[in-house]
């Protein structure tokens, strides 16, 4: 069950990037072919909405971090330039696109979203976020959602709220979920990594980054445990 004292969150969810151009490969029914889908992603999809429904019956604060591009961002290969796929990549997730929309199985009822290029005071959106009733949604413009340049306010607004332990899970395990999961571990956040509601590009590299995830104190989990367990 989820705590909450003085509105501080202690327990939290945490999606990373269940975006369609990152799941959606072409093969569900309304065929969206996601600019950097990876294939058979959507393997998870029954999973991540049995998850997230568990999580709105234990009314668990749900967080997210979604990818917001401009058409000029950072991580975008340049005209002419061929992308390498770990450090430069296709235009992707842009800004008020379909495919940077959550997939049906994570899609968001009621966010508030905390943009990175906002001009909003660090404490105004605190007060936003305390007063909410719905998913707080962090927009990163990085692959890291707790670089300043990824998002200026989310590592900040982590500490001050009070998390003490977040349920992570999403797209991709070797890229931002192995952000996040760090982010938050260096954060001194109890992480619980859901390990069947999430998918890598190499599954080799995937799990190699869980094996340094409990290395450095997480927990990893499969989503019958949590839901036969809790959290």
């Amino acid at each position: 069950m989820t705590e909450k004292k003085n509105n501080i969150y202690t327990i939290v969810a945490w999606d990373v990037d269940t975006q369609r151009d990152f799941m959606e490969d072409g093969k569900n029914s309304k065929a969206y072919v996601g600019k950097l889908a990876l294939p058979e992603a959507m393997s998870i999809a029954a999973n991540l909405k049995s998850l997230t429904e568990y999580l709105r019956e234990k009314d668990i604060p749900l967080f997210a971090s979604v990818d917001w591009h401009k058409e000029d961002a950072f991580e975008f290969a340049k005209t002419g330039e061929h992308p390498n796929f770990m450090t430069t990549f296709p235009p992707h997730c842009l800004q008020e696109s379909y495919g940077a929309e959550n997939i049906d199985a994570t899609r968001k009822r009621n966010p508030l979203y905390i943009n990175w290029e906002t001009e909003e005071s660090l404490e105004s959106i605190e007060a936003n976020i305390r007063a909410h009733k719905g998913e707080i949604v962090f927009r990163k413009d990085r692959f890291d959602v707790f670089d300043k340049a990824g998002n200026p306010y989310a590592a900040e607004l982590v500490k001050n709220l009070g998390i003490e332990k977040a349920l992570v899970y999403g797209v991709a395990t070797d890229v931002c979920v192995d952000f996040a999961v760090k982010g938050l571990l260096e954060s001194n956040i109890e992480v619980l990594a859901i390990t069947n509601c999430m998918y890598g590009i190499d599954a080799k590299n995937s799990a190699d980054k869980m094996r340094e995830w409990e290395q450095k104190g997480a927990k990893l989990l499969r989503l019958d445990e949590v839901l036969k367990n809790g959290i």
